[in-house]
Order: structure tokens, then C-alpha cells, then sequence
């Protein structure tokens, strides 16, 4: 919390203190974050339309990865040290929010619970629907050593959550404007079209043969009264 607070400019404001029971000494942490945004710049869900070509930033399912090694009491050994990163570490797409404000997008939010629940809750709040392409989604990559474990790269990036990344649309008369991303200091993280905005209601997926099958939202829910 400290590495992140330097970099990203906060102020620990506060803060209360409790003893838990003795015969269950965890610890649980409540945060909260607060900040400002000028009036009418500021990402929505509500702003997609049909025809809007559908982004994600990064690479999905990083988080989960390590989440799974912790799962399984992996994250002890040193090999897998690097895989740990997202799930510990995560940082928020500040500044391609930032970015993509300057450039009239208006739809979007953070990848917090998994693509699959979050692009529903953005086509709900727009009163959409959403096809996406299986091939196009920027998937993590499992080393060799680990795919024993049944870890499959597209069920880690559509459930998995904790990455952060952005998930945005752009209008058509947009497109123009994002495929030159600034480099240097105001380095973004790579953005990948992975499908469209369309009419009426649901999300769909589309494989590499053409089949289309319906995403479910499977990622975390937090009123879920049933483990995932």
C-alpha cells in the first residue's frame, strides 16, 4: 500500500484499530479511496452504443493466475515469483483513463470482477448487447510446467478479475484517434479490440470457427450466495 501511495500521489487519511477473537486472529482491512473528477469527464458505463467497437487494456487473467498458485500453496517458490506480480501489485489505468477522456471516449470501467460480469453490467447500464471474439481477447499466457494444472487461458481472462485493466468502447468517427497511443512518459498499456456493441441485450462470444455461445457472468459477484 505504501509503494502504491508513492507512486500514485495518496495520503493515508485515517484509520480505527480493533481486537479480533483470539481463537481467530485475522486481519481484515477496509479501504476506501476518495477523489474528484470535473463535471462530464469522467468514464461511464452508460455511454455505450450500438455499432461502438469494444476495447480491453493489458493482458487478461494475470491476477487469477496468481491467485490460483496461492490456491494451491505454489507461491512460496521463488520460480513463480514473477506470476505473483498482478495479483499483488495491481495498478490502476490511470492515465489511460486519463487518455481516452482527452479523446471524447465516454464508456467504460475498470475489469475489477472478470470481463464476463463486467461487460454485462457496462451493456446493461447502456441498454445494450455485446459480441466479443474468442481469438482477439489478449489472454495471459500459463507457462508449460503449470498447464497440468487445468488452467485454461480464456476461462483466466473472461472470470478472472483483479487485473485492473480497462474495458472501453469507441464510436466509429473515434477509431482514428486511438491507433497512434503516445509513447514516452505517457506510455499506455496496450489496448486490443475484442468485438462490438450491438442491439438489444446479452453478451455472445464468437471462436475461431464461427460458433457463437452465449458469456455468462461468471466472475465475482459479491451478493453470489454460493461459492464460485
Amino acid at each position: 500500500m505504501a509503494r502504491a501511495a508513492r507512486k500514485f500521489g495518496l495520503r493515508l487519511a485515517g484509520g480505527d484499530t480493533a481486537q479480533g477473537s483470539k481463537k481467530n486472529p485475522k486481519i481484515a482491512l477496509n479501504i476506501t479511496v476518495m477523489g474528484t473528477a470535473q463535471r462530464g469527464r469522467n468514464l461511464r458505463r452508460s455511454g455505450a452504443r450500438p455499432g461502438d467497437a469494444i476495447f480491453v487494456s493489458g493482458r487478461l487473467g494475470a491476477a487469477q493466475l496468481g491467485l490460483e498458485l496461492i490456491l494451491r500453496g505454489m507461491h512460496r517458490e521463488a520460480r513463480w515469483k514473477k506470476l505473483l506480480a498482478a495479483q499483488f501489485y495491481p495498478e490502476p489505468a490511470l492515465k489511460l483513463g486519463q487518455w481516452l477522456l482527452q479523446h471524447g471516449v465516454a464508456a467504460g470501467m475498470d475489469i475489477s470482477d472478470g470481463l464476463s460480469s463486467d461487460l454485462h453490467r457496462l451493456c446493461k447500464a447502456s441498454g445494450v448487447g455485446a459480441r466479443v471474439y474468442a481469438e482477439k481477447i489478449p489472454c495471459v499466457s500459463v507457462p508449460r510446467e503449470l498447464q497440468s494444472l487445468g488452467l485454461d487461458t480464456l476461462t483466466l481472462a473472461l472470470h478472472g478479475g483483479e487485473d485492473y485493466g480497462l474495458l472501453f468502447t469507441v464510436p466509429q468517427r473515434l477509431m482514428r484517434r486511438l491507433r497512434k497511443p503516445p509513447i514516452g512518459r505517457l506510455a499506455l498499456p496496450a489496448m486490443t479490440r475484442i468485438g462490438e456493441i450491438v442491439r438489444g441485450r446479452g453478451v455472445t462470444m464468437v471462436d475461431a470457427r464461427g460458433k457463437r455461445s452465449v458469456i455468462e457472468a461468471r466472475g465475482w459477484d459479491h451478493f453470489r450466495t454460493r461459492a464460485r
